[in-house]
């Protein structure tokens, strides 16, 4: 640094000598200037404007709040907002009179003096009332509204006086100021032109080159500290800066990837140390060749001959050089791969039991009907009468046999949506029909206590294109979960709406034990039961709400749960707003009764 001053010429000198005075005098001649305007400026008749606008505003608002008032009934007129709107301007006059010592008209005294009593009436006569009328009566809100306009008709005139007092004082200062600024601009011209003198003798070639030097040996020890392989080629392809890293994984020695190497040379080093083939050699290279010539960022994957995987992420620049970052990612990608074999496998495993599952269908359900069919004929003692405790034992198979049936049409349902056999033979349905229909399966069943089922529709509810067994599915496990985790007198209501987008909407709402929010997610999956005194009243496979989203989301739809525990559950089907079909008019509301008849 010392050097560098030593060459500077004798008026670079003079010229920082005259610049450091000129900003002296800059310097004073605005500080008195500054403070010359400080004095002048009308700083506290602004203030007691700004005072006086805000007591406008709110005497403002109090008017308002009094109007509406005195236009709603006495009986139930609230004065709430005008009590508050009166708070506040008490606050700013109190604020105003403790602010202030001026004795002027336009001053605090004189807001205080107008405001101040009309404040405190208006207290009195909005919280106590005026010779025992009532607050909120008419004669009292109307006195109260006319002692609030004259006030705020005589702010207003404190207000335009105080606004011609401040005009009046602005102008003054706006002479000072005019010559303030012409006195200012003359100094700072000139002292701009000495500092581009200043300039034209400091900005050397000499201090350019160190500082680029500097920059450079910074950078470069940056880069050959870094973990991962750096190398930076020019426009030709030509190699301009390599760090230790980059040799190492690529096998090469300093003077292979010395700077100035092209990249066609390198490339064919690295095939030389692989082995390779000419074919396997100029692939190679036409590889890396295309990376630059790409002309954007890119990121690629190279296999060396012992396994290693190296990651290439290409970056080009707009002089058209390209940096390049070169990393081992030998143990990541085997991870990966091990990681995405063991999902693969997985996923096999669990196809392969959902067509298995699916298949089975009839296997399984053939025999179990026939136990249920013969049962069901002894119970009924068709071919003559049976002795009491057979007949008990036959009425024990049947209930049996139907419970079994029901676990594994739910297994089996599950399975042939998982496997992709689940087709939906669509048709128009209305849902007054589809909610009447799954409202006698309910009935028939009768395995829940006699919990009433209320049915709320809007006045226009659209037909749905859908599967009318599937959505018969949905609701029924819908309303067979509501029921059984309700109690008994209870009601359980059905919902039949459109969204905002114009979405079907069915939901389910249940005054039953509700789900906790951490096991609301869990209640989606297979084979869950929350653990619960009520739950364990009832058996089941714990697929009824998995059917239901399945089936669901085959038509395009979700399936969506609201629950507080212990005040009940509200589930709901949305099928997509293309799914609606012309409105078909429907009851504003039905009852029915869960049970058996």
């Amino acid at each position: 640094m010392i050097r560098l001053l030593a060459r500077l010429p004798l008026t670079a000198y003079l010229t920082v000598a005259l610049i450091l005075g000129s900003t002296g005098g800059l310097i004073t001649y605005v500080q008195h200037g500054v403070t010359q305007v400080q004095r002048g400026l009308p700083v506290e008749v602004v203030r007691q404007q700004r005072d006086v606008a805000v007591l406008v505003h709110d005497l403002s608002a109090l008017v308002r709040s009094l109007e509406s008032a005195r236009q709603q009934p006495p009986e139930s007129r609230s004065l709430e907002e005008a009590r508050y709107q009166l708070l506040r301007a008490r606050i700013i006059v109190d604020q105003v009179r403790h602010t202030y010592n001026l004795d002027n008209l336009v001053g605090a005294s004189a807001v205080h003096a107008a405001l101040h009593p009309v404040l405190v009436d208006l207290e009195r006569w909005l919280s106590n009332g005026v010779h025992g009328a009532a607050p909120e009566s008419d004669l009292v809100v109307d006195l109260a509204l006319l002692r609030a306009d004259n006030a705020l008709s005589r702010v207003g005139a404190l207000f335009e006086q105080s606004n011609a007092a401040a005009l009046e004082l602005l102008t003054d200062q706006e002479t000072e100021l005019d010559s303030f600024q012409t006195g200012f601009l003359a100094v700072a011209v000139a002292l701009a032109l000495l500092a581009l003198g200043l300039a034209v003798f400091v900005i050397r070639q000499r201090v350019t080159e160190q500082a680029a030097n500097r920059a450079q040996r910074q950078l470069m020890l940056a880069v050959a500290t870094m973990p991962v392989g750096v190398a930076l080629f020019d426009g030709d392809r030509r190699l301009l800066a390599c760090n230790s890293r980059y040799r190492d994984l690529w096998g090469f020695s300093d003077a292979q990837a010395k700077p100035g190497t092209p990249l066609p040379r390198l490339a064919q080093t690295y095939a030389d140390i692989e082995g390779m083939t000419q074919e396997e050699a100029d692939a190679f290279l036409k590889r890396r060749e295309q990376l630059h010539s790409l002309q954007q960022d890119t990121v690629r994957r190279e296999v060396r001959r012992d396994g290693r995987v190296i990651a290439i992420h290409h970056h080009c620049m707009a002089d058209g050089s390209a940096v390049a970052t070169y990393e081992d990612v030998t143990e990541r990608t085997a991870a990966e791969r091990a990681l995405r074999a063991a999902k693969e496998d997985a996923e096999l495993a669990n196809r392969a039991k959902s067509e298995f599952l699916a298949n089975m269908s009839h296997e399984l359900r053939t025999p179990l009907n026939a136990i249920i069919g013969f049962s069901e004929v002894m119970s009924h003692e068709a071919f003559g009468p049976l002795q009491k405790r057979y007949k008990g034992y036959a009425r024990d198979i049947l209930a049996s046999g139907r419970h079994l049936l029901s676990l594994i049409s739910d297994i089996l349902d599950l399975s042939k949506v998982e496997a992709g056999q689940r087709e939906l033979l669509e048709e128009r349905i209305e849902f007054d029909e589809l909610i009447s229909d799954t409202l006698r399966l309910i009935s028939e069943r009768g395995e829940f206590n006699r919990a009433r089922v209320s049915i709320a529709q809007a006045d226009e509810i659209p037909a749905v294109w859908a599967d009318r067994r599937a959505l018969v599915q949905i609701l029924l496990n819908l309303l067979s979960n509501a029921l059984k985790f309700s109690d008994a007198d209870t009601t359980v209501t059905i919902y039949a709406t459109l969204d905002a987008a114009g979405r079907p909407r069915l939901s389910v709402a249940d005054r039953g034990i509700g789900i906790a929010p951490e096991e609301i997610g869990k209640v989606m999956q297979p084979f869950t039961q929350l653990e619960s005194a009520h739950a364990r009243r009832y058996q089941g496979t714990g697929l009824g709400l998995t059917i239901a989203r399945n089936l669901a989301e085959l038509h395009g739809g979700d399936l969506t749960i609201e629950s507080t525990l212990g005040e009940g559950t509200v589930i709901t089907l949305s099928l997509p707003a293309g799914r609606a079909l012309a409105a078909a008019t429907a009851p504003a509301a039905a009852t029915a009764t869960a049970g058996p008849a």
